[in-house]
């Protein structure tokens, strides 16, 4: 994967996250909810 596409999928996710998650948990606790980035690397 590409590195501008790369950059776009992890700016889509947390995109998601700020807008889903904003009000439900503070910024400190996103970790513990979304999956690292490692997770993806294949």
């Amino acid at each position: 994967m590409d590195q501008s596409k790369l950059t776009w999928v992890a700016n889509y996710i947390w995109g998601i996250a700020d807008d889903v998650l904003r009000d439900l948990y503070v910024r400190g606790k996103y970790r513990d909810v979304i999956l690292p980035k490692d997770r993806f690397n294949y």
